[in-house]
């Protein structure tokens, strides 16, 4: 019941906070997390990381995204393989 009611009242739901800003001449970096842990399972662990770290395009540029700080404890879980993911990155947006 205790999952049940994690996975459905949107406590378990990923919300990133920015942190600190700091400007050089060519780019901005921002310091970003993960507001509070999350619970996910090894296919949304996979899909996050591909997110976070996948290809970039000409046309849609994603900002440069360096993962400086990542925690993966895993838990037992009724069914499946369960994660708690916590991690922090710096977001670096190139100026033109």
């Amino acid at each position: 019941k205790k999952r049940l009611q994690l996975l459905t009242s949107g406590q378990n739901k990923i919300s990133v906070i920015e942190g600190s800003i700091k400007a050089y001449p060519t780019y901005q970096e921002t310091t970003e997390s993960l507001a509070h842990p999350v619970e996910v399972n090894l296919q949304d662990l996979k899909l996050i990381l591909l997110k976070l770290e996948g290809p970039r395009s000409e046309e849609a540029p994603k900002p440069h995204l360096i993962i400086t700080d990542c925690k993966i404890e895993r838990k037992a879980g009724p069914t499946q393989e369960i994660f708690s993911l916590d991690l922090k990155a710096l977001k670096r947006e190139y100026l033109k």
